[in-house]
């Protein structure tokens, strides 16, 4: 038992480290391009995880996503 016991520790502590992987950040997928005061257009870009574009007005009450 107790050879048990040392064997799955020697595992443990020789297994290599876990690498957790960054989350994808906004700037690695699109690029903000502003159109007009309040207007914005997020532009996909090229091999990353986005696949469309989007536009966003912002105003004085609610905001509008077209």
């Amino acid at each position: 038992m107790l050879a048990l016991i040392m064997l799955a520790f020697a595992f443990t502590v020789m297994s290599p480290p876990t690498v957790t992987k960054a989350a994808p950040k906004a700037e690695d997928d699109f690029t903000l391009v502003k159109v007009a005061d309040g207007v914005y257009a997020a532009i996909a870009k090229p091999g990353g995880l986005a696949s469309g574009n989007a536009g966003f007005v912002i105003g004085e009450g609610r905001c509008a996503y077209f």
